[in-house]
């Protein structure tokens, strides 16, 4: 009986760290894109002089990422709460486990390919002086996040 006790109290605290390991995660994922969004617009807005035109441009830009961003964030939310649900009723490294973690990888990497695709979109539209202090500042954002 108390071997029974042992391995039912060892699944419920596995199974709440799986989850909360789930959410924690989910909560710095978007923080770390929302952190690195507010990064970009501040190098473009704040260290380069855009003329009225690029200022027009870059805010078109801008707002159709910010859809495309909350889509993909939309769907790791989605995937999170599929992975829980399956944690919670399989409770086991079960096929829908499996693939609730791979519909958030699948988000994930949209999410970052959507984001890397969004800069070098606003680069685009740069003077080659302002890409050059643009790509400055993005590879030292870069490098201050890897820390």
């Amino acid at each position: 009986m108390m071997r029974v006790r042992q391995i039912a109290l060892t699944a419920a605290v596995a199974f709440i760290a799986g989850v909360a390991g789930v959410v924690i995660g989910n909560e710095l994922g978007s923080g770390a894109t929302a952190e690195r969004v507010a990064t970009v617009s501040a190098i473009i807005h704040g260290s380069l002089d855009l003329t009225p035109s690029q200022q027009e441009t870059l805010d078109r830009i801008e707002a159709r990422y910010a859809v495309r961003r909350s889509e993909l964030e939309a769907a790791m939310r989605a995937s999170n709460a599929a992975l829980a649900e399956a944690m919670r009723e399989d409770q086991a490294y079960s096929p829908r486990v499996r693939a609730a973690i791979e519909d958030f990888h699948v988000a994930m990497s949209a999410l970052q390919a959507a984001t890397i695709r969004h800069v070098f979109e606003l680069r685009a539209e740069l003077t080659p002086e302002q890409a050059e202090i643009f790509d400055a500042e993005i590879v030292r954002a870069l490098a201050d996040a890897s820390e």
